[in-house]
């Protein structure tokens, strides 16, 4: 299925068909320590990642022009801003990128002094009308009490961003076929849903844009920041999102860890935790982001997937696949995800796991202990990464 840019459909990593016909599980179910970690969450006051890069004047343009794109305004003023056309601009692009829940903004125009060439107000045009808008974000709001209840203020802040990119992998479908129709239309100043939240949580269906705007969209109402990024890949130019949990940056793609997708022929199920919460060093391999949009360096692993969760492993050994194993099954979780912190490791986990047969081995005592889990199973490599993605299958 389409893992990268809005062009791209490529795969993360080869999959090889285990020695049963069962049906692939990759849904995970709270495995791990996902709510023994910090509650820092701020709902009512959730920073905004591109306001927070502005100089204070640019600030002041930036609350003006929101206000007024709020209220649908056709022109807004601009007295006394000392803002050139490329300030104006820049402001704007900060204004999209921080609210995922404006989707009826269309093009604008900058009017300025023929003098000084400060600009004096900007002109805005809609997509859509302020009541279809209204229409809109009702049904938006309609959509997401499933979200949201299965969130709690008891939740840590890490056990939230999971459930909320689970959630949304689990809704949602890459959309392939809208994509490739959106190409033959001509383009005009219309809705672009396979971008926007409504497409995500109405249609069910979007492209890499819309998966980031809806991540950032649930965690920014939630109280966790997040921002909206975008920048080349190995796939084609992309968007995914960066966000701040427990103090430290990560970057999150959940684009990247959804495998369905509208094209049947390119969809599978389940999902992959490979670039939940990863590092810039990881990000980098395959992702690059726009250089003129300001982000740090991301080092803290806490976060990330398999370092929480105990998944990472600096040595292999029969019991730790085992442990593991059984553990996830026990747990009714049919979806192991196996990342290691060198090439000797990996290369020793895959022939021992695969070609070895000690997760046959394991699987076998599971199924004596759990009729609920099949000896077959299926598998994604990637060397690259380091990282072994086993897919059990269900008895």
């Amino acid at each position: 299925p389409p893992t990268g840019g809005d062009d791209g459909d490529g795969d993360n990593g080869g999959s090889i068909d285990g020695n049963d016909d069962g049906t692939d599980i990759g849904s995970d179910n709270d495995f791990g320590e996902d709510d023994k970690g910090e509650i820092n969450r701020t709902p009512d006051s959730c920073p905004k990642y591109a306001y927070n890069l502005l100089p204070d004047n640019m600030k002041k343009a930036y609350d003006i022009l929101k206000a007024g794109i709020m209220s649908f305004e056709a022109e807004v003023i601009l007295d006394n801003s000392g803002l050139t056309t490329e300030d104006v601009f820049k402001v704007i692009e900060y204004i999209r990128r921080d609210s995922p829940e404006i989707f009826w903004l269309g093009n604008n125009t900058a009017m300025s002094d023929s003098t000084t060439h400060i600009v004096t107000s900007v002109k805005f045009d809609y997509c859509m009308t302020k009541a279809t808008a209204i229409s809109r974000q009702k049904r938006i709001d309609e959509s997401l009490k499933p979200f949201f209840d299965s969130v709690n203020g008891e939740m840590s802040d890490y056990a939230v961003v999971k459930k909320i990119y689970e959630n949304i992998i689990g809704l949602v479908d890459y959309d392939s076929l809208g994509l490739d129709e959106s190409k033959k239309m001509p383009k005009g100043n219309k809705p672009d849903d396979l971008r926007s939240i409504y497409g995500v949580f109405v249609k069910k269906k979007a492209v890499c844009a819309g998966y980031a705007v809806a991540t950032q969209y649930l965690l920014n109402r939630v109280g966790i920041e997040c921002a909206y990024i975008r920048g080349d890949t190995t796939e084609g130019y992309h968007a995914w999102n960066l966000l701040r949990l427990e103090g430290d940056y990560y970057y999150i793609d959940t684009t990247w860890g959804d495998r369905s997708n509208t094209d049947k022929s390119k969809s599978r199920e389940g999902m992959n935790y490979d670039y939940f919460c990863i590092t810039t060093k990881e990000l980098l391999i395959d992702h690059t982001p726009d250089a003129d949009f300001p982000v740090p360096e991301c080092t803290a692993t806490k976060c990330n997937y398999h370092v929480r969760n105990g998944l990472l492993l600096s040595e292999y050994s029969f019991d730790a696949l085992k442990r593991i194993v059984l553990k996830h099954v026990g747990q009714g979780n049919f979806y192991v995800s196996l990342k290691f912190t060198d090439e000797k490791t990996y290369d020793i986990a895959h022939k021992s796991i695969i070609d070895g047969g000690d997760l046959n081995r394991v699987l076998q005592e599971a199924n004596s202990r759990n009729k609920r889990v099949g000896t077959g199973f299926s598998y994604i490599e990637g060397k690259e990464k380091m990282k072994l993605d086993l897919l059990l299958k269900k008895a």
